[in-house]
């Protein structure tokens, strides 16, 4: 009867075990770590900022919006946050829509999202673009590499490098880009012609030239209607330098500089990273978008699980205490004592 008797518990237990226990605790560890994670997320975003009270909750807000909108991580969107709202000071939809434009460049590009915000946000500040036009500039950055190759990070490094140069010289920022990229795709040393654009507006200043980008167009234009490839050098030498001088006219003659085309292109161009982000979505993009949906929505359970075990830890901890009582007292018992009540 008692062999009987033990194994009727026995089968019950394991369908118990099978059936409610297994599942149970898969479900509440499922949820655990996903409370835990959300957790490590809003510390990132909480460190990050220095943010606190409200406005920590703001952004732990900003963070959920973007998570459940592009394919990306929680470590991932969170970093954007913090980086973003230190960066910018943006918060809101504005920080929302600018962390989604630039997890979304980060994936169609295939570049590192720590390189892109620092490369895009210091093109903003040096360039003095404003909160409301950085959706275009990114845009406008990521027209600039699909017509040119040249890398958007890159292209935002170099425009931030040699943004103030080109301005005195009467450059735009759209239209820096565009000459950046076409000089990346064309193989003209950036470096070294840009350098020159330095000694020339050095050269200009002293003169007393009041306005640089007019004495630029018009040694353009007569490096352009140069008799000879020498003549064209002796002139581009005066103006940027003995080193620079037989690149800059090179460039020059050979139509680098030359960047109509290159824009009305890009400007007249649809093309936008959301565009492009939309139109390569795949399968498991939009099943990585659902789970994150899902993550969210579940995360509130996961926490009240957390804040069920912190309540009950004293009880947990005397458990463990007791256990380990029992566990002293068994080893502290011979072989044979130990062998009689197993």
């Amino acid at each position: 009867k008692m062999k009987t008797v033990g194994e009727g518990f026995s089968s019950v237990g394991k369908t118990l075990s099978m059936s409610v226990t297994a599942p149970i605790v898969a479900a509440g560890t499922g949820l655990y770590k996903l409370a835990t994670d959300f957790e490590k997320a809003n510390n990132t975003i909480r460190i990050g900022t220095g943010a606190t009270g409200e406005s920590l909750k703001g952004l732990e807000n900003d963070f959920k919006a973007v998570y459940t909108t592009v394919n990306t991580t929680m470590s991932d969107a969170s970093q954007v946050i913090a980086d973003l709202n230190t960066r910018t000071g943006l918060s809101g939809e504005s920080l929302q829509e600018l962390s989604t434009q630039m997890l979304r460049l980060a994936k169609i590009t295939g570049e590192d999202i720590n390189t892109l915000i620092p490369a895009a946000t210091r093109m903003f500040q040096d360039a003095g673009i404003s909160t409301e036009e950085y959706a275009d500039a990114l845009d406008y950055t990521f027209k600039v590499s699909q017509s040119t190759g040249i890398g958007v990070s890159r292209l935002q490094e170099l425009m931030t490098k040699f943004g103030g140069p080109l301005r005195q010289m009467g450059f735009d920022w759209q239209t820096s880009a565009a000459m950046l990229g076409k000089f990346e795709k064309e193989g003209v040393n950036i470096e070294l012609v840009l350098g020159s654009l330095r000694i020339a507006l050095g050269k200009m200043a002293k003169e007393g030239i009041s306005e640089p980008n007019k004495a630029l167009a018009e040694m353009i234009e007569r490096i352009k209607e140069a008799g000879t490839a020498g003549e064209a050098n002796t002139l581009a030498m005066e103006m940027f330098g003995a080193k620079a001088g037989p690149d800059m006219a090179a460039a020059i003659r050979e139509g680098r500089l030359d960047l109509d085309e290159l824009i009305s292109s890009i400007e007249s161009s649809p093309e936008t990273i959301e565009k492009a982000a939309k139109d390569t979505e795949t399968i498991s993009d939009k099943f990585i978008i659902l789970k994150n949906q899902m993550a969210v929505a579940l995360e509130p359970l996961g926490k009240k699980l957390i804040e069920a075990v912190e309540r009950a830890m004293p009880s947990i901890e005397r458990l463990i205490q007791a256990v380990t009582g029992i566990i002293e007292k068994f080893t502290s018992l011979s072989p044979a004592q130990q062998d009689l009540i197993i």
